[in-house]
C-alpha cells in the first residue's frame, strides 16, 4: 500500500513540475516573438488644410509610440506615446512601433504626409519616353492630378510605371508659379522589381537649375511609398524640364540583378 502511495506522490510531483516548467517555458517563449507593427492611417496623405492620422494597435496591451519629423528640416519630434488622432498640417514624416511587456518591440513604420501648396492640375504635361502600357494610370495627368497613390499599385489607377532608364518630363506650369523645391512621389517594392529613384535633374532651357542623386537606390528597404525632392533658385517659373533616371541594372542580392528596374512615379508636387 505504501509503494501505491508513494508511486502516486511520485507522479504528482513530476506531473506538477512539469506543469510549472511548461507555464515559466511558456512566458519565456512569449518574449520570443515580435509585435506586429501598428497601422498608420490617414483621411488624405496629400491634403489641402489638414488631415487627421490614426495609429492603430497590432495587439491588446500595446503601447503605440510615434515621432513627427518635419519633411524639410529633417527635425524629429522626440518620441510621443500615441494616445488619440493627430491632426496635421504640414510636411511631415510620421514613424511609428508598438511596444509591449511580453513581447519585443514591434518594427517603425512610416508614412509621408504632404500639404498641398500648388496645384499642378491646369498645367501642361508631356511625358517621353511613355509609360508602360501595364501602367499607364491616367495619363500623363496622373502626375499632376493631386491624388497619390498608395502601396497596393497592382489594381490602381494613379502610378505610371516605366520600365525605361531615364524619362523626361516637361511641365509648362499655368499660372507661372513662385517655387523652389520640386518633389517626385514614388513607391518602393523591391519584391515587384520596382526601385527607388537614382538621379533627378531640374532644368530650365537645358540649364541645370538642381539636382538629386539617391547613393541607396540599389540597397535592399522595405515596401514603401517615397518622395525625393530637389531644391532649385527661389523664382518664377513657367517652364520646367524634370529628368529622372532608374537603377538601370538591379544589384546581385537581387533575384533580378542585372536587369532593368522597374520605377514608378505617382505625382509632381512643387513649393
Amino acid at each position: 500500500m505504501r509503494i501505491v502511495l508513494l508511486s502516486f506522490a511520485v507522479i504528482y510531483l513530476f506531473n506538477s513540475c512539469k506543469n510549472t516548467i511548461e507555464s515559466i517555458s511558456s512566458v519565456s517563449d512569449t518574449k520570443e516573438f515580435q509585435l506586429s507593427s501598428p497601422l498608420i492611417t490617414t483621411e488624405k496623405t496629400l491634403f489641402k488644410d489638414s488631415t487627421l492620422l490614426v495609429i492603430e494597435s497590432p495587439y491588446p496591451g500595446a503601447v503605440l509610440w510615434f515621432e513627427a519629423i518635419d519633411n524639410h528640416t529633417q527635425y524629429p519630434i522626440p518620441n510621443i506615446q500615441y494616445e488619440s488622432p493627430i491632426s496635421l498640417k504640414e510636411n511631415t514624416i510620421l514613424r511609428a512601433y508598438a511596444t509591449h511587456p511580453e513581447y519585443q518591440t514591434s518594427d517603425t513604420v512610416s508614412l509621408e504626409i504632404f500639404k498641398l501648396k500648388h496645384s499642378l492640375q491646369k498645367s501642361q504635361i508631356s511625358i517621353s519616353p511613355r509609360a508602360n502600357p501595364a501602367y499607364l494610370g491616367k495619363g500623363n495627368s496622373t502626375l499632376i492630378n493631386d491624388t497619390k497613390g498608395s502601396v497596393s499599385f497592382r489594381n490602381s489607377d494613379e502610378w505610371l510605371g516605366f520600365d525605361q532608364p531615364k524619362i523626361t518630363i516637361d511641365l509648362v506650369l499655368d499660372p507661372p508659379l513662385l517655387i523652389d523645391k520640386i518633389m517626385i512621389s514614388s513607391l518602393i517594392d523591391q519584391d515587384a522589381w520596382i526601385f527607388p529613384l537614382a538621379e533627378i535633374e531640374v532644368k530650365k532651357a537645358n540649364k541645370v537649375l538642381g539636382s538629386y542623386v539617391n547613393f541607396d537606390a540599389e540597397n535592399a528597404t522595405n515596401a514603401k511609398l517615397k518622395t525625393f525632392m530637389v531644391k532649385i533658385p527661389n523664382n518664377h517659373y513657367n517652364k520646367l524640364t524634370i529628368e529622372l533616371t532608374s537603377v538601370i541594372n538591379i544589384p546581385d542580392w537581387h533575384p533580378g540583378n542585372g536587369t532593368q528596374a522597374w520605377l514608378f512615379i505617382d505625382q509632381i508636387l512643387v513649393e
